[in-house]
């Protein structure tokens, strides 16, 4: 499926409404990279990461919402966010905008639908060492050096760290929490900048 094609989107929502009945919880994510200079950017990479990025979430979060209110459904829905909507950083910075418009579909679709028990959130990973990151730290192990140095805990993320952020936002436990941004990134987005590094405060999480 592409996830940047709305109307292949709205069938996959048809389907799986169809098969499992209507979705109560969504996680939105789909995401791209491409490194470069916003200047340097070319409308093809632009696009897709707009397309792929954003317009998807948009698409996924309109088809599911649209499930929901059919039938007066409570539920969830958590977007995949990022450090960088609000820390810009040289090179990804099509990537940057991409997120930033994402918190802000985030916090406008939590304000149109709290009153219908939809509460729609954001989990804001850091430096997670899987997927995209894995594969550069993989290439340049230099690359994830640095990157430890700019985080003031000195670890990366897990999948299991951003799953458990997933999980509370989604569960049955959280009744009231909509429209916001739960940010764990070991302090990177309060460091001073991504290059300079900060003193190791938790060099191994036994310490």
């Amino acid at each position: 499926m592409d996830v940047s094609n709305s109307k292949e989107v709205d069938q996959w929502i048809d389907a799986v409404t169809e098969r499992w009945g209507t979705p109560t919880i969504a996680v939105i994510g789909a995401t791209i990279v491409r490194n470069s200079t916003l200047v340097e950017t070319s409308d093809a990479d632009w696009d897709a990461v707009i397309s792929v990025g954003l317009s998807s979430s948009f698409y996924v979060a309109r088809a599911v919402i649209k499930k929901m209110l059919l039938v007066q459904a409570h539920g969830k829905i958590v977007f995949i966010g990022s450090w960088a909507a609000s820390n810009p950083h040289p090179h990804i910075g099509s990537y940057s905008v991409m997120k930033a418009g994402t918190r802000a579909l985030m916090q406008n679709l939590a304000l149109e639908y709290a009153h219908c028990g939809i509460l729609i959130n954001e989990v804001a990973p850091g430096v997670v060492d899987a997927g995209l990151s894995k594969a550069l730290f993989d290439k340049d192990p230099a690359l994830k050096a640095r990157a430890l140095e700019s985080i003031p805990v000195n670890l990366t993320l897990t999948t299991k760290d951003v799953a458990r952020d997933i999980l509370y936002l989604c569960s049955p436990e959280n009744l009231v929490t909509t429209g916001i941004v739960l940010t764990s990134d070991g302090g990177l987005s309060i460091a001073s900048t991504m290059n300079t590094g900060t003193p190791n405060r938790m060099k191994d999480k036994s310490q």
